[in-house]
């Protein structure tokens, strides 16, 4: 099998993304069990990704949904660091606690890594754009990300109509009947003026979470002041992470001006 580095250095290249941007990652493995691998730009501008694969919560699709994306963030000089969480089997602690280490990491070592704290976020796709929701709406003041970027997002964990409930009963176990317990994982309900804003992206035919997850969360986002950007594609399948689809330079063109908008030049 050829190393992570060699395929993203290749898809880079029919993608029309400078190479020199798919290095070989920095990986950082943790006592208690994840790991991050962190993918450096050649020109660091101090920002900072940290994505968070989805899969339901039962497997983690790190290739399209984290990556494969270090390419397109290196080539602006953002930094990516993938993160390996451990899968909960019921204990909704680990992945978030596995995101929260991987944060405070990142920004204990800001200087040596050349991070500007205030310019560090969070991003992921399905089950791991709950997670990385639910870490935007929960993580600790001196950690917490400064901005979101999701796509096609499980939010809610407590409505029976939208909740995607393979995600529900993996993250939450015995506890996945529990009203309290869904309420508190449901990153919808706990957004405050103080989240961080939001850039989503999913298609209104997705068959797998409800796009009324996203819709749901934008609003609360609203609701609070915070500033949202959100893009919803006619059609498309769930989970095209940095597959090619047809749509996939428009949104990844969006992203890139709310980037330069909302981070890198504040």
């Amino acid at each position: 099998m050829k190393p992570i580095s060699s395929i993203i250095s290749a898809i880079a290249l029919s993608l029309g993304i400078s190479a020199s941007a798919a290095t070989a990652p920095e990986v950082i493995k943790f006592d208690n069990g994840p790991e991050i691998s962190i993918y450096k730009p050649s020109e660091p501008n101090g920002a900072a990704v940290l994505i968070c694969p989805g899969g339901g919560y039962q497997k983690k699709c790190i290739d399209k949904e984290g990556y494969l994306f270090a390419p397109y963030f290196n080539d602006q000089g953002i930094t990516l660091a993938v993160l390996d969480y451990r899968l909960p089997a019921g204990d909704a602690t680990l992945p978030v606690g596995d995101a929260y280490t991987a944060l405070e990491y990142l920004h204990e070592n800001a200087s040596r890594l050349n991070l500007n704290p205030d310019k560090i976020g969070i991003m992921g796709g399905s089950a791991g754009g709950h997670l990385a929701a639910q870490v935007a709406v929960t993580a600790p003041e001196k950690f917490a990300p400064k901005f979101q970027i999701l796509l096609y997002p499980v939010v809610s964990m407590v409505d029976m109509s939208l909740a995607h409930r393979g995600s529900r009963e993996r993250l939450l176990g015995d506890k996945a009947g529990d009203r309290e317990t869904m309420l508190r994982h449901s990153p919808n309900l706990l957004v405050t003026p103080d989240t961080p804003e939001a850039f989503l992206v999913l298609t209104a035919d997705d068959t797998i979470v409800d796009p009324e997850n996203s819709m749901a969360y934008a609003r609360a986002l609203g609701q609070n002041g915070v500033g949202c950007e959100l893009h919803m594609f006619a059609h498309g399948p769930h989970g095209f992470g940095a597959n090619e689809v047809p749509f996939r330079q428009v949104w990844l063109d969006a992203l890139t001006q709310w980037l330069n908008t909302t981070v890198l030049n504040k």
